[in-house]
């Protein structure tokens, strides 16, 4: 398995599942957006002259095989690609030590005064650098 600087471990809920006894699909959305969220958290206390907006503007899921109730789930989170205003998140989903899903979540930076996209600041850059995930990555 790939090295992701950022995991988060869940407890998949019994609301979560539908009438085939599994996770519900649109319960992986969330829990990419909980991986992130560790992300987000940690730039916000590390580069304080951070001020602007992330916006999510495209979100790609692959489910790879079925989540069950009952058993925990880790969220796997890096950075895939920074780019001028832009960065790229890739994401796997794992339950007992198999993958069940993998996403990518694209944010752009935007100025709060202007709402229009901007460079990221160099501050973010370098915080984001350090979680940007190895190019040979299995399978993708």
């Amino acid at each position: 398995m790939k090295r992701f600087p950022f995991e988060i471990t869940l407890q998949p809920r019994l609301s979560e599942t539908d009438m085939l006894g599994h996770i519900n699909n649109t319960v992986a959305g969330v829990w990419y957006e909980a991986g992130r969220t560790n992300v987000m958290d940690l730039m916000y206390k590390t580069v304080p002259e951070f001020d602007q907006l992330m916006m999510a503007v495209r979100t790609e899921i692959d489910y790879v095989a079925e989540l069950f109730y009952g058993d925990d789930v880790t969220v796997y989170t890096g950075i895939e690609r920074l780019g001028n205003s832009s960065l790229v998140y890739y994401q796997e989903i794992w339950q007992k030590d198999k993958c069940c899903g993998r996403a990518r979540t694209t944010l752009v930076h935007v100025d709060r005064q202007t709402r229009r996209s901007s460079r990221l600041p160099d501050p973010l850059r370098d915080f984001l650098n350090r979680y940007v995930l190895e190019a040979d990555r299995d399978g993708d």
